[in-house]
C-alpha cells in the first residue's frame, strides 16, 4: 500500500538523487570516482521512484519492478568502486568481473519477467499470486534467493569498504601532518545509514515472503536510505581537497625492499630533519607534508620516509605531532590562550587531533596537563 507519507518521502528521495546527478555532472573538475558516482545516484533514483510508479504509472509497474532487481544488485558493487576510485592514489582497485556476476543474473531474471505474458506477469508481481507453470515459480524463487544473497553481500561490501578506508587513513599519516581533509570521515556516517537502510529493506522482503514476522515499515526504509543519499550529495559532490599523494605508494611491508639507503645517509637526513624542526620550526606549517619536508631537506620523499620509519622509529605524522606537542606545552602552562588557539598556533588543524596527539605523547589531556603542572608548581 502506497501511503501518503511514503509517496512524500519517495518524492524527496527522487529529488535528492536527481540533485546528486546534476551536481556531479556540473562539477568543474574530473574528480576521482565522478562517473561511478553518477551511476550510484542513478541507481538510487531508479529504486526510490518505485512507490511513485506504483501510484501514478500503474500500467508500467509490472515492467518497472523487474528492472529494479539488477539495479539493487549493482548498487553495493558500484559504491565499492566509487570508494576505491575516490582513494585511487593509494588504494585503487579496477573493476573486476566478479563484481558484475550478481547484476548480470539480475538482468537475466528481469528479461525472464518481461518475457512472461502480461496477465501472468501482473498476477505474479502485482497480485502476489503464483501462476501455474514452472517458469514463473523459478523466477519467483530465483528473485527471493538473489535478494537474500544481496542482503549478505551488501554487508560484506560495506565491511570491506570500511577496511579499505581504515588502511587508507593509516597510510595517510606517512604523507601528511594533518590528515582531516583527506580522511573522508563522512563515509562512516553514510555507510552506517546505508547499512541500516539495506538491513531494513532485506528484513522487509524476508518478512513479506515468509509470512507473519518482523514488520518493517516501508517509510522507515526509504527515509533511512534518503538520509544516506542526502549525505552523499552534500559531501561527495563538494569540492575535494587537492591531492598530491604519490600515485604508486607501495605496501608498508616492501616499500623499502629495494632501497640502498645507508645508515650514514639516514643519519645525515635525520640531522637535517632535526634542524628543520628545531631551528626553523617547520612543524608550525599546518599544510606540512612529506613532500614539502623532503623538498626542504633536499632529499627524496621515500628516503625521508625510510629515515623516519627505520632510523627514528616513527611515522611522518607522529614525528611532526611530537614537535607540535612540545611547542604547545609551554604555551599551555602560560595559560594566556585557549587550548584551541594553542592547537592552531602550533600547527594542528583541529582541537580533537591536538587532544589525541597530546595524550599520546604525555599521557594527559591538555587541560589535565595544565592542572597537574599548576598543582606541582
Amino acid at each position: 500500500m502506497q501511503t501518503d507519507a511514503l509517496l512524500v518521502i519517495s518524492s524527496v528521495l527522487v529529488g535528492i538523487s536527481l540533485t546528486g546527478v546534476v551536481m556531479t555532472l556540473r562539477g568543474s573538475a574530473p574528480a576521482p570516482g565522478r562517473h561511478t558516482l553518477i551511476v550510484v545516484f542513478g541507481l538510487f533514483l531508479g529504486l526510490s521512484g518505485l512507490p511513485l510508479i506504483a501510484r501514478f504509472a500503474r500500467p508500467v509497474f509490472d515492467l518497472y519492478l523487474p528492472a529494479l532487481l539488477p539495479c539493487l544488485l549493482l548498487l553495493p558493487a558500484c559504491f565499492f568502486q566509487y570508494v576505491t576510485e575516490r582513494i585511487d592514489a593509494i588504494d585503487h582497485r579496477p573493476w573486476r568481473r566478479r563484481h558484475l556476476g550478481l547484476p548480470l543474473i539480475g538482468v537475466i531474471v528481469m528479461i525472464g519477467y518481461w518475457a512472461l505474458p502480461g496477465p501472468v506477469r501482473r498476477t505474479l508481481l502485482i497480485e502476489g499470486d503464483l501462476p501455474e507453470g514452472w517458469f514463473p515459480a523459478l523466477l519467483a524463487l530465483t528473485t527471493f534467493a538473489l535478494i537474500l544473497i544481496w542482503a549478505v553481500t551488501s554487508l560484506i561490501y560495506l565491511a570491506v569498504i570500511l577496511k579499505h578506508l581504515s588502511r587508507y587513513r593509516a597510510r595517510l599519516k606517512a604523507l601528511y601532518s594533518n590528515t582531516e581533509a583527506y580522511e573522508l570521515r563522512w563515509m562512516d556516517g553514510f555507510i552506517l545509514m546505508l547499512a541500516i537502510g539495506w538491513s531494513l529493506a532485506g528484513l522487509s522482503v524476508i518478512s513479506d515472503n515468509l509470512g507473519p514476522g518482523l514488520i518493517v515499515p516501508a517509510e522507515g526504509v526509504v527515509f533511512t536510505i534518503g538520509l544516506a543519499v542526502l549525505m552523499l550529495v552534500v559531501f561527495a559532490t563538494g569540492q575535494m581537497p587537492a591531492q598530491d599523494i604519490p600515485p604508486s605508494l607501495p605496501p608498508e611491508s616492501d616499500k623499502y625492499a629495494r632501497s640502498a639507503l645507508s645508515p650514514e645517509r639516514m643519519e645525515h637526513i635525520a640531522r637535517k630533519l632535526e634542524t628543520a624542526m628545531r631551528a626553523e620550526a617547520l612543524y608550525l606549517d599546518p599544510t606540512l607534508s612529506l613532500q614539502k619536508l623532503a623538498k626542504h631537506v633536499a632529499a627524496p620523499h621515500n628516503h625521508v620516509s625510510q629515515t623516519l620509519n627505520g632510523h627514528l622509529g616513527t611515522t611522518f605524522f607522529d614525528y611532526v605531532a611530537r614537535w607540535r606537542v612540545q611547542a604547545a606545552q609551554p604555551l599551555l602552562l602560560a595559560e594566556k590562550a585557549s587550548v584551541l588557539t594553542i592547537a592552531l598556533d602550533v600547527g594542528f588543524n583541529s582541537r580533537s587531533t591536538f587532544y589525541k596527539a597530546f595524550k599520546r605523547e604525555t599521557g594527559l589531556t591538555p587541560k589535565a596537563y595544565q592542572k597537574h603542572n599548576t598543582a606541582s608548581a
